[in-house]
């Protein structure tokens, strides 16, 4: 197929509704059957989605703060972890009515734009009807089944809808040539603001599309728009997502960071493991071993039954680009690059070697189809077919696993929101440099001791709002955690907080009468600097956009 020729409508919807009908299928044990292997990760997750609906119903609408975590004491995990998957959670429970249900369907939503954006990258370079086979091979990924099923890291699995839109926007045959990509540019943005990680791993593969450029160049590639298109998609992307990531990064000394590098090591999970599991052993076998080795296949083997058929100059820049991304992740995610994860780099933030092979998801589905239809040899593309079988059967295996015997059947109805122990690395600094003893705080017991009478705490705007009542005046610990963006009100007038000295709750003076007592959520100084960048960078994206729409149309 000419790369210029653009698939018909029905066959862009025909992808769309095949990739959702997938997704539904993947998530049947959580959506139909209520099944779940309750875990760290499905603990966090779902309570994390619980804690955003509640605040955002409350009128907060990008929640920091996270007060049943901790025991009831709270911690600010929300302003660290990545917010759209919890975000979007909430937008589909107005409609579904529990938050269980709609965290399914941002999964299946997610599945969708995989499988589709898969489509759209084979259909780009084949025909669009064999294309279509990239939808199950990309939805039905057993990386991807692991992720939502067993593992339990939902916003990590939904974080491949974008990262394959990101996949699809660098490597179709329209970026060639494209300084400024602005659908990338904005699908490196919603994978960063649905997991950080997967969006570490988004900038490496754009890393490797320029240093394909590079190789195919050398020094000449440095006067490329292909060279410069990368880094400009991921310096754009980064900084779009400034109001995030700044101080997400940049306030960690407020927290116990540290438990992700010394409780969390690279050692033990590289993918395709031999001398490193003989040494340090194997964190996850299904993830290191089956699930890898079918990865790094249905990649490399299509782009090398379609090398020499990819010889026009566009397709020698896809080849170039496709081979250097999965040679790039070969590389980094087996212990070949070993040396590299004992330096303090932004790589060791990825914590897990084999956690890269997530960015071969979409672009394997996608060469897929076009190996098979570019090699004209029956053996190795019966080979092939067998590949992509064994890759569908391992994730439907994975399903029907998850359907049967995994986990148990979970309550649904949310009820009630119990506290929750959170985890350790979001512990306040407050909290850390006092040994984190107020697991058993008691809030009652305390207003009984100093003769208040409390209300349960209730969230409004921001943060909580207590009703108290003192025969005289008081002191008075708040079951909250201190940290620098608390703010205390009285009655409406700004008041005095300070952090008790034993436990690191927000200590306050308690005035005589009846008092309302407001702590609410102020921006820290990072987190107002990081808005104001996104904003600029928006707004320039937007007056490039119209710029390039103005010449194009002259």
């Amino acid at each position: 197929m000419n790369a210029s020729a653009r698939p018909a409508v029905r066959l862009h919807l025909i992808a769309l509704l095949l990739a959702l009908f997938w997704g539904v299928l993947v998530q049947a044990p959580h959506l139909f059957l209520h099944r779940a292997f309750v875990n760290l990760d499905f603990t966090v997750h779902y309570n994390y989605a619980r804690e955003t609906f509640v605040a955002m119903q409350a009128g907060d609408f990008w929640p920091h703060f996270a007060f049943q975590a901790q025991d009831g004491l709270g911690e600010p995990g929300l302003l660290y972890y990545a917010p759209l998957y919890y975000m979007l959670t909430w937008a589909l429970a107005q409609a579904t009515g529990t938050v269980w249900t709609a965290m399914q369907g941002v999964e299946v939503l997610s599945a969708g734009a995989l499988g589709y954006f898969s489509w759209r990258l084979a259909a780009g370079w084949g025909d669009p009807r064999r294309a279509l086979a990239a939808v199950p091979l990309a939805v039905l990924a057993p990386m991807g089944c692991l992720l939502h099923l067993s593992f339990n890291g939902y916003p990590w699995a939904s974080a491949l809808g974008p990262l394959a839109m990101l996949t699809w926007a660098t490597l179709r045959p329209e970026a060639q040539g494209r300084v400024l990509n602005l659908p990338a540019i904005l699908a490196l943005t919603l994978t960063v603001a649905t997991h950080t990680v997967t969006g570490l791993m988004a900038v490496i593969l754009l890393g490797a599309l320029g240093l394909a450029e590079l190789l195919r160049g050398r020094l000449a590639a440095l006067r490329t728009a292909s060279l410069w298109a990368p880094a400009l998609t991921g310096a754009a992307g980064l900084l779009l997502s400034a109001a995030y990531l700044l101080p997400g990064y940049g306030s960690q000394d407020l927290i116990d960071a540290s438990v992700w590098r010394q409780n969390y090591t690279p050692y033990n999970a590289f993918s395709l493991s031999t001398v490193t599991a003989w040494v340090f052993g194997v964190r996850w076998f299904a993830f290191q071993w089956p699930v890898s080795l079918v990865a790094f296949a249905l990649a490399a083997m299509p782009l090398a039954l379609a090398w020499r058929t990819l010889g026009d100059p566009a397709g020698r820049w896809f080849r170039a680009g496709a081979a250097c991304a999965v040679g790039v992740i070969l590389f980094l995610a087996t212990e070949l690059s070993y040396p590299l994860w004992l330096i303090d780099s932004p790589l060791r933030n990825i914590q897990f070697p084999h956690r890269l092979i997530t960015v071969l998801v979409p672009l394997g589905a996608a060469l897929v189809p076009i190996g098979w239809e570019r090699c004209r040899v029956r053996a190795p593309r019966a080979v092939l077919a067998a590949v992509a079988l064994a890759s569908v059967g391992l994730g439907g295996l994975v399903v029907a696993k998850a359907a049967i015997s995994d986990g148990a059947v979970i309550d649904v109805a949310e009820r009630t929101f119990l506290p929750y122990p959170g985890l350790a690395e979001y512990r306040t600094r407050a909290a850390l440099d006092r040994g984190n003893r107020a697991n058993a705080f008691d809030f009652r017991a305390e207003c009984a001791q100093a003769g208040v009478t409390c209300s349960e705490g209730l969230r409004q705007g921001r943060g909580m709002v207590w009703h108290l009542s003192s025969p005289r005046p008081a002191r008075l610990r708040l079951p909250v955690y201190c940290f620098p963006a608390w703010s205390l009100g009285v009655n409406g007038a700004p008041a005095a907080a300070r952090c008790d000295d034993r436990l690191g709750l927000v200590e306050m003076a308690v005035p005589a009468g009846r008092a309302q007592v407001a702590l609410q959520w102020q921006d820290l100084p990072l987190q107002r600097l990081g808005k104001e960048i996104s904003a600029a960078v928006a707004l320039l994206l937007v007056v490039a956009a119209l710029a390039m729409r103005f010449r194009d149309q002259r």
